[in-house]
């Protein structure tokens, strides 16, 4: 049973019981992430490459050696966080809590690492400049959600790279990686009162701590509006996405994997989808789906690569097929398909203490810890009718927004009125 904890210091500790072997996985998160890059883009993905040149005692080389001598482990910058997450041997908690501390709080991000880093990450954003669909998951996130941070990207730019200073850095951990900021995450075979004290020991009692308020933890609101987005680009092809974005008014579990579930048989038949469009018309090579679910609001989203001639005939497929769905729902056969399959469900397949770990985060969600055991119950007991309700009705109201990243000028592309003629 999943536990969770704060300390009077302000750290959270969510915890559950490894009953599959031996070893230990852990998430060590700070909540800051790129969010909080402010008026220096990739400021925080900077400071994260920073924990990694040097403390008071030891060098770059040592300190890179030490961390990396676990069983797997790395570190990540996100939008809303900055994590440092590990697989390892139960008897080396202790240190692998004491390693990531000392280079917390006793890196020494001296100006010399600071512009020699520089020069790394650099080398990051010019390696990222031709990966034209990074740009344009970017700018499509940028136009769904409206966050600048979503547009200057993880990385931030060579301009805003080559002035950060050894001070930014310092104010930024000094800031945000404090006990009262962090959340830790850990499944182990250890009993929780024995988890807790190797925490308190050698984590909490040693981080320091202020009176900074925790950033909310919750996935950005899409904005209310419907829209074609045209970035025009010197590149022989189109990054093209079709978004249908809902209004949730319900915040339980079950109305959750509801819209899961929608969005996972739209994904299973959006193959049936792609050999419309490839095999038939030779519009497309391949069609992907993605989906983005919270308390407040949801969107699925169609994608693909395309030459400009071939986005009006398949945004036609694309709504005769949202059409029929309006219309007919999902049939028999796939919904009985999809409850068969649907292990892939990404709450009901646990095969590792990682998984386990993964499923912690939920509290983040619910206030509560959501098993694995839970989602699978809610899925079974679904029925065609509800789903085929739900999505009707979801399609009936939905916004829609067409997002263009290429050559494609305004005369390729139907207009907003256009699409929502086409659509029933």
């Amino acid at each position: 049973m999943a536990k969770y904890y704060k300390f009077d210091s302000g750290l959270t500790l969510l915890y559950e019981k490894n009953k599959i072997n031996k070893s230990t996985d852990i998430d060590i998160s700070f909540d800051c992430g790129t969010r909080c890059d402010g008026k220096l883009p990739g400021l925080s993905h900077f400071c994260e490459h920073m924990f990694f040149t040097g403390t008071d005692k030891l060098s770059k080389q040592e300190v890179n050696k030490r961390y990396f001598n676990f069983i797997k482990v790395n570190a990540f910058t996100g939008y809303t966080d900055i994590l440092f997450t590990g697989s390892i041997m139960t008897n080396r908690l202790a240190e692998y809590l004491n390693v990531v501390q000392d280079m917390v709080c006793n890196s020494t991000f001296l100006p010399e690492a600071v512009e020699e880093e520089k020069k790394v990450v650099i080398q990051e954003i010019v390696r990222d400049v031709d990966k034209h669909s990074h740009h344009a998951n970017r700018f499509s996130d940028y136009e769904l959600f409206g966050k600048d941070y979503y547009k200057n990207g993880i990385l931030g730019t060579k301009e805003s790279i080559s002035q950060i200073k050894s001070k930014d850095v310092k104010n930024y951990v000094k800031k945000y990686f404090v006990k009262n900021n962090c959340i830790i995450y850990i499944c182990t075979p250890l009993k929780f009162s024995k988890a807790k004290s190797i925490v308190k020991k050698h984590f909490n009692d040693k981080m320091p701590g202020n009176n900074l308020k925790p950033l909310p933890y919750k996935q950005d609101r899409l904005l209310d509006d419907e829209k074609i987005c045209l970035y025009n680009q010197n590149i022989d092809k189109n990054l093209f996405s079709i978004t249908f974005k809902f209004n949730n008014d319900r915040h339980d579990l079950k109305y959750r994997c509801l819209l899961g579930s929608i969005c996972n048989m739209i994904d299973d038949i959006s193959e049936g989808l792609t050999k419309e469009l490839r095999v038939d018309n030779s519009l497309i090579y391949t069609m992907q789906s993605n989906y983005f679910i919270n308390f407040v609001n949801s969107f699925f989203q169609l994608s693909t690569e395309m030459c400009s001639e071939n986005i009006k005939p398949c945004l036609d497929v694309i709504l005769s097929y949202i059409n029929r769905l309006k219309v007919n729902g999902f049939s028999k056969e796939q919904f009985d398909k999809y409850l068969k399959n649907n292990d892939y469900y990404w709450q009901t397949k646990v095969n590792t203490p990682n998984d386990i770990k993964n499923n912690l985060h939920t509290y983040r969600f619910y206030g509560r810890y959501v098993s694995p055991n839970e989602v699978y119950k809610q899925l079974q007991n679904l029925t065609l009718e509800e789903v085929n309700l739900t999505i009707k009705e979801l399609l009936t109201n939905a916004k829609i927004q067409v997002f263009v990243y290429g050559n494609a000028t305004k005369k390729d592309i139907y207009t907003l009125k256009q699409i929502k003629n086409k659509l029933r």
